[in-house]
């Protein structure tokens, strides 16, 4: 957790961004999170710590984390996750789609997975079409181990 705030406010202000109550704070509820968040959930978070932020803010606030690689969306649930690489203290390589998430359709347990193969299947695309891939979206619905029993 504390790798991940470290290397993401390092992130921020290496972009030029303040370091804001709001932003930090949000950096600090997805770090403590083992799930995604919504925008939603975040402000209702801050308001219980009493800083006020409107979902707009958030959502803003999340659209900057994502444009850095510090949270993905995952698009089914419309919920935002920190990004595991920063864990690891390794910045995320976002512009390769390098994140993809078996999603449980019943707890809501979001699990990534890599695919590293899945760039060769998009030259393959780019190839066969022309079609210039910019990113993809990878995202497994079913059920987790746990719900499975």
């Amino acid at each position: 957790m504390k790798n991940f705030i470290q290397m993401a406010e390092n992130i921020l202000r290496e972009d030029g961004l303040r370091l804001t109550k709001p932003r930090s704070m949000a950096l600090n509820f997805l770090a403590k999170e083992n799930q995604p968040l919504t925008p939603y959930e975040i402000r209702d978070l801050l308001k219980e710590e009493g800083e006020k932020a409107d979902v707009v803010t958030i959502y803003r606030i999340l659209e900057e984390f994502e444009r850095l690689g510090l949270v993905h969306k995952v698009t089914l649930l419309g919920r935002y996750i920190r990004c595991s690489d920063l864990e690891m203290e390794t910045h995320c390589e976002k512009d390769i789609g390098c994140h993809h998430y078996l999603i449980c359709e019943k707890c809501s347990k979001v699990q990534e997975i890599s695919g590293e193969n899945l760039h060769d299947l998009e030259r393959v695309i780019e190839k066969k079409t022309g079609f210039e891939v910019k990113n993809h979206f990878l995202e497994f619905l079913g059920l987790c181990k746990k719900c499975k029993k």
